[in-house]
């Protein structure tokens, strides 16, 4: 018999298929075995590849390591054993493969239970360093299985090929098969990065338990969050300050506003009036008068052409009318004489007047 030795080996990187347990795998029988468990998943072959010594790896070929995978769970050494051992020899080996698949590229994925503690150590630092692994397929051909081309490849018939080990080996350099691809280590058939602990299947009671990794993103995530929650705060106050300068200043306006709008109030009513050479208090009763006349007509309103029109229709009432002409008569003074027949209690035209205008306002205010 012909013995092959086919080596593989990848840095770190790409993403992993989800390899099953081949059929009659037990994994809570391994859990009670290994209740720390620790699964690797790497690639050992791919379609259409070829090797350095001229090895082709036709799918039929691939499909061969799979099914010994999957019907033997073959095992897997640190290093080659001798190339001398003896056929019907038991091995012990740290590493049990206990799943194959092929992805949709055609790479051939296995995954291996390590049962050796020192294993599992190194399989970490590995990880955690970025350190690059291979992989060597060992087992023997049947006489007559290896056929030789002219071009220099050879291919192995299947059925006359028979897989004894995959092993780990550190030197990348032995690879006959340059593939590099990243390993993937999981724990209970959950992932698992850099030796930190599976917290998806164990019990938190203190945070002594959490691992420092997981600890350090939870306490970024906290502090970013409550960075987030105190500048929302502070946005929060700015914003209730803004608002309340803004009504300060909308309050601000609007007596502004008014204040402005009576001034131009007077303005116009003097103007409409157009009265000369009367008194001055005379003039501000008659502003007076008008000015409220036209706020119990317009309200609260400080709408310019509204004041305009109430102003007019004031200027047109008998009331107003009255008070013009006995504000006008007041002015020109002169005597006259009182129903009474007695001289004496003649007065004059301005003292009429006030009587006059006294008795029209008071009429007004009843009205």
């Amino acid at each position: 018999m012909i013995t092959i030795r086919q080596n593989y080996n990848w840095k770190f990187e790409g993403e992993f298929p989800n390899v099953p347990f081949a059929e009659g795998v037990n994994e809570e029988e391994l859990l009670q075995i290994d209740p720390d468990p620790l699964f690797v998943t790497l690639p050992i072959a791919q379609d259409g590849l070829t090797a350095a010594d001229g090895l082709a790896y036709r799918p039929a070929f691939n499909d061969r390591l799979i099914e010994t995978i999957v019907q033997k769970k073959i095992g897997g050494n640190m290093g080659h054993p001798s190339l001398w051992f003896n056929n019907s020899r038991s091995e012990t080996t740290p590493i049990q493969w206990v799943g194959a698949t092929r992805d949709d590229k055609g790479v051939i994925w296995a995954k291996g239970f390590i049962k050796n503690e020192e294993v599992k150590k190194h399989f970490k630092t590995k990880k955690a360093i970025g350190a690059k692994v291979s992989t060597s397929i060992m087992g023997f051909a049947e006489p007559g299985a290896i056929v030789y081309h002219e071009n220099g490849t050879y291919d192995v018939d299947p059925s006359k090929f028979h897989l004894r080990f995959i092993d780990i080996i550190d030197d990348p350099d032995d690879a006959a098969l340059q593939f590099e691809r990243e390993f993937n280590l999981t724990k209970h058939s959950k992932s698992y990065d850099n030796d930190r602990e599976d917290t998806d299947n164990m019990t938190i009671t203190s945070v002594d338990q959490v691992p420092v990794e997981i600890r350090r993103q939870i306490e970024q995530q906290f502090a970013a969050r409550q960075e987030q929650t105190n500048e929302v705060a502070e946005l929060q106050q700015t914003l209730s300050a803004v608002r309340e300068e803004l009504a300060q200043t909308k309050a601000k306006n609007a007596e502004l506003a008014k204040t402005i709008f009576h001034s131009k109030l007077t303005d116009l009513i003097k103007n409409s009036i157009g009265l000369e050479g009367i008194d001055r208090a005379d003039e501000d009763m008659l502003v007076t008068f008008v000015r409220n006349s036209v706020r119990a007509e317009i309200g609260s309103s400080i709408d310019v052409e509204a004041a305009k029109a109430a102003i007019e229709a004031v200027l047109q009432s008998d009331v107003y009318k009255r008070l013009a002409q006995t504000v006008v008569t007041k002015a020109t003074g002169g005597r006259a004489f009182s129903p009474a027949y007695d001289a004496t209690e003649s007065k004059s035209a301005g003292e009429i007047a006030e009587e006059n205008i006294d008795s029209i306002l008071s009429e007004w205010g009843r009205g």
